[in-house]
């Protein structure tokens, strides 16, 4: 089983590559 602290990195990664994208498409 995963670290809490990893996961808790890989879900901030997600979500901060989603408000990323979300914000390239709408500038673009």
């Amino acid at each position: 089983m995963p670290e809490p602290g990893s996961l808790l990195l890989l879900g901030t990664g997600l979500l901060g590559l989603g408000l990323v994208m979300r914000k390239r498409r709408k500038s673009a």
